[in-house]
């Protein structure tokens, strides 16, 4: 019996919305959800969090909408998470620190919607390389340990993509 545990339909042209129920209780082996560079629309479905394996979500380069739902956090073996340009607004979701072990990659930039400032906790998510957040409303400031990290977004020195939030002074 075999699983599907890739799905990647990037760059063709899909529309309409991710469905509510149905299909995803048929996937629950799925460790890569890719759906990029589409038209796909309305919000991320609460059905989303039943796929307990998934590690990428990537949904960028879309026409979604809603707030970040927090139940992304409790998605246990999520690494990476990529929003970019689609219609978010809201807070990013503090739910996100409980992957702090393993979570490694975030990039949430040009969705102008989201507001508030990063998650403390950032600061304790020892894995994480990667963080877009350019072209958002983010307001305050970075944690202190991840401004001091050597390497960060794959740039040596840690150029932080940022243009309203910055490392603090010191």
């Amino acid at each position: 019996q075999g699983y599907v545990v890739a799905l990647e339909l990037s760059g063709l042209g899909l529309s309409g919305t991710l469905p509510f129920q149905g299909v995803w209780h048929e996937l629950q082996r799925l460790q890569k959800l890719r759906l990029v560079h589409s038209t796909i629309g309305g919000r991320l479905p609460l059905t989303l969090s039943t796929l307990t394996d998934l590690r990428q979500l990537e949904l960028s380069q879309n026409v979604l909408v809603g707030e970040l739902p927090s139940f992304l956090g409790f998605l246990p073996k999520l690494k990476r998470l990529k929003l970019e340009d689609n219609h978010f607004f809201g807070t990013i979701p503090s739910s996100l620190c409980l992957l702090k072990e393993q979570f490694i990659a975030l990039d949430v930039s040009d969705n102008v919607g989201l507001y508030g400032s990063l998650p403390e906790c950032f600061g304790e998510m020892t894995q994480l390389a990667v963080l877009k957040i350019t072209n958002v409303g983010l307001t305050g400031t970075i944690p202190q340990s991840l401004c001091t990290r050597s390497r960060m977004n794959g740039f040596y020195p840690n150029p932080f993509g940022c243009d309203v939030i910055g490392c603090p002074a010191g």
